[in-house]
């Protein structure tokens, strides 16, 4: 099982290597410095953690967060955050969860099976993708 969650962190984070610098192209910019603060956990951390979740069987996250990932996954996820700070940044992780589950088969099999009801959005999202990222390239 720990050789798992290595395998999808690093699937997760390739998909992110090429996500980011992307997604980042294409925000809206003012014209204004903005300060980016680097959060302790990095956006493919989060990622790997949420879609653990789906894959755990656990009812709620609240429970999957504290009662798994902070005493047992500690060794993988070495600055772990608050569960309250984790919510937060999985907002950031939303759209390029989807993303990372259209573009990798393995990560789309997991979370399909558990997020049947969102499959519409799933399919709008990935329309999004390909006509943004795979045609842009």
């Amino acid at each position: 099982m720990d050789n798992d969650i290595v395998t999808l962190f690093c699937d997760v984070d390739d998909f992110c290597i090429i996500y980011e610098p992307q997604f980042n192209k294409w925000l809206l910019q003012d014209g204004s410095k903005k300060r980016i603060r680097k959060s302790k956990l990095i956006l493919s951390e989060v990622m790997t953690i949420t879609i653990w979740f789906h894959a755990s069987g656990y009812r709620t996250f609240k429970d999957y967060y504290k009662k798994e990932v902070i005493p047992h996954l500690q060794w993988a996820f070495h600055d772990l955050v608050s569960y309250n700070r984790f919510v937060e940044l999985m907002s950031q992780a939303l759209l390029p969860l989807f993303g990372c589950c259209i573009f990798i088969p393995h990560i789309y099999a997991i979370m399909y099976k558990y997020i049947t009801p969102l499959y519409h959005t799933v399919h709008l999202l990935s329309t999004f993708f390909i006509d943004v990222f795979v045609h842009s390239w």
